[in-house]
């Protein structure tokens, strides 16, 4: 009976100790989010999972964020948008815990110039194929674009982070084989 009753205490605890990583988890992911929109690239660097900076340095990474933002002839902005984040089950390999997370994103894309109907249609043909999305609307009016698609990180949380949840983007191979184990990546199906 006393092993039945311990069995219990250690999936209760077990069960919630799951739950609060979830939770937060979602509520580093609302961060993310939110520096995103806000433009805030310090704050947004920060939360990138810090192996990325033996690849890319911190200083580069914001640099790149910034023109990223504000690029040659346009100007980038996240908007506010539902996440509807849809996250893979936590997985513990060598010690930290790993998520594959989609959420919703939404950029509006701003050109300095005037596009015309031509070229803005040819831009978004271009922003469908390079940014993986059938959901790219040119607004002629302001010579905007609306951008919309599932982005993918994966969530890191691990003791090079104190275990707070970092992430990266789910981008190419040959960056991801630079930061992570094979042992990791095998285990997340990647």
């Amino acid at each position: 009976m006393k092993t039945r009753i311990l069995a219990i205490a250690l999936f209760l605890c077990t069960l919630t100790a799951f739950a609060q990583t979830q939770k937060e988890l979602e509520t580093r992911l609302a961060a993310w989010c939110s520096n995103s929109v806000a433009g805030n690239h310090e704050a947004l660097a920060e939360m990138y999972y810090p192996k990325i900076f033996e690849v890319v340095p911190k200083d580069k990474l914001i640099e790149s964020l910034k023109s990223m933002a504000n690029g040659n002839g346009y100007s980038l902005l996240f908007l506010q948008t539902p996440l509807n984040a849809e996250y893979s089950k936590i997985k513990n390999i060598d010690g930290g815990n790993y998520s594959l997370v989609k959420y919703d994103s939404q950029m509006k894309m701003i050109f300095t110039s005037k596009l015309t109907k031509q070229e803005g249609n040819e831009m978004v043909e271009t922003l469908k194929a390079g940014m993986n999305t059938q959901d790219v609307i040119f607004n002629e009016a302001d010579s905007s674009i609306i951008i919309k698609k599932k982005d993918e990180v994966i969530a890191v949380a691990d003791s090079l982070t104190n275990n707070k949840w970092t992430f990266l983007s789910r981008s190419g191979r040959p960056l991801l084989v630079k930061i992570f184990t094979e042992k990791v990546l095998k285990g997340l199906g990647l």
